[in-house]
């Protein structure tokens, strides 16, 4: 039995992943307490059921995390079952099942980690936008499954796949003349390209204007990578009862009818997550990479070359240091609103105050230092939102019991950072302005490589070295 769920604040499920037994047992649960009738028992989970069961453990995790700052970590049960829990952005992230608690820790800070590269700050993103949760639990599949068979997933390494020296400086010239193309076409200077053979990496090219990738973003990619491998796989082989029986592996729940879109069935978020340009299947997406400490939104464009062969090209397509702000503006106010107004909290929430007010002020600085007209009204609500919560905080502070009202203006202020965050940092536009571009530069990649892709790909299956005897 297996599942992940991710709770806001507000006990609401923004995002989840199961199995059948897991559904089953939640039925189960839900007739023997009368929170549904014995027909309505089948292999789909009612949303408010899982709530309702629920309800007590997570508020009873959120009053010890924010009252005594000792929250669980895990729970085990007699039958074997094991639960454990963490926390990013305000949200509570649990997952349960039948293996070892640090096996579970483990997946479930893999899980956080792709949230962080997903969305960024703004986790509720899961909830609105259903490709984007669709794309997580990809992820997720992907890393259980490598993490199953690849030794290198285990310890969170990327093999490289060794090749001589004269191949390897034609492959890193080829990427030279592609991010270049790519920088020439686009306004964006800040561009990588890399090689994927299967799960190896083959090589990347960086212009000097951008940011050395992190080890743990390029590990996010080789498994972004992969997922797009075996989805377009399945997209490409299966038939419309194969997708059926894919369904069957894993239930979400629906989130709140209101932020979801009409059209969300498995088959049209799929093509929404994959699309099939000029018959080659392509990924575009937009990731915040974060591994060197800062926070920078680049559109990826993952593209296949040859079967296991794979060209990804990324972008920075946001300044970080807006997306700095945002993030610092985003975990003040979680800070805030799970922190109660007493005199032993006063140091904290001024601390937290200073921090948010250097995020907002940095948003205001870059938004009118770049003319982002488009975002200038949401910047000037997101001000005055700001000197009202900061104006009742230091009345607050000489009175506590006049602390009425914040967690709403708090939220509020959370909805306009939102807002900001999808039209500068996370906008979809921005990777769909570079479409064309990518597919002349695939093209090109791929015409320069022909002579030696099958060559790779053999190689990629043994990636041994010969040397002559005695070594």
């Amino acid at each position: 039995m297996h599942c992940i769920l991710l709770f806001d604040h507000r006990n609401d499920i923004i995002f989840s992943k199961f199995d059948q037994k897991f559904a089953l047992h939640i039925n189960y649960l839900g007739v023997l307490q009368g929170l549904i009738s014995k027909d309505e028992k089948n292999n789909e989970i009612n949303k408010n059921v899982l709530i309702q069961l629920f309800a007590p453990l997570v508020t009873s995790q959120q009053i010890m995390s924010s009252q005594f700052s000792n929250s669980y970590t895990s729970i085990q049960c007699q039958d074997g079952t094991n639960m454990v829990f963490d926390e990013y952005m305000g949200y509570l992230f649990v997952h349960m099942g039948d293996e070892d608690v640090s096996w579970l820790k483990r997946a479930l800070s893999v899980c956080i980690c792709f949230v962080q590269h997903l969305c960024g700050p703004d986790v509720a993103e899961l909830q609105i936008n259903n490709s984007r949760s669709q794309l997580l639990a990809h992820l997720l599949d992907t890393w259980i499954s490598l993490a199953d068979k690849d030794q290198g997933c285990l310890v969170e390494a990327v093999e490289q796949l060794t090749i001589n020296a004269e191949l390897s400086n034609t492959v890193i010239k080829i990427l030279k003349d592609a991010a270049n193309k790519v920088k020439s076409m686009t306004e964006y200077s800040h561009v990588h390209a890399l090689i994927f053979v299967d799960n190896k990496f083959v090589s990347l090219y960086s212009t000097k204007e951008a940011e050395e990738l992190a080890p743990v973003d390029i590990l996010f990619l080789n498994i972004l990578n992969k997922s797009f491998w075996w989805s377009t796989n399945k997209f490409k082989d299966q038939d419309s009862d194969d997708d059926d029986d894919a369904k069957e592996e894993y239930f979400s729940p629906q989130s709140s009818p209101k932020h979801m879109p009409e059209d969300c069935s498995y088959n049209n978020v799929k093509s929404k997550i994959f699309n099939n340009s000029g018959g080659n299947m392509m990924l575009h997406e937009i990731v915040v990479l974060c591994g060197n400490g800062m926070f920078s939104p680049h559109a990826v464009h993952i593209s296949k070359l040859e079967d296991n062969i794979s060209l990804l090209l990324l972008y920075q397509v946001g300044n970080e240091v807006l997306c700095g702000g945002l993030h610092d503006a985003f975990s003040s106010i979680v800070v805030l609103q799970n922190t109660e107004l007493n005199e032993g909290s006063d140091d904290l929430i001024h601390r937290t105050l200073d921090i948010c007010e250097g995020g907002i002020k940095r948003i205001h600085d870059i938004i009118k230092k770049y003319k982002m007209t488009a975002v200038e009204v949401n910047v000037r609500q997101m001000q005055i939102k700001w000197e009202f919560i900061r104006r009742r905080y230091n009345e607050c502070f000489k009175d506590k019991e006049s602390g009425g009202g914040l967690e709403t203006s708090c939220s509020s202020l959370c909805d306009s950072l939102r807002q900001i965050l999808q039209l500068t940092c996370l906008n979809k536009n921005l990777v769909t302005n570079g479409i064309e571009c990518v597919t002349m530069v695939r093209s090109q990649v791929q015409s320069e490589m022909k002579d030696f892709m099958t060559f790779l790909k053999v190689k990629a299956e043994c990636n041994f070295t010969l040397g002559s005897y005695p070594f």
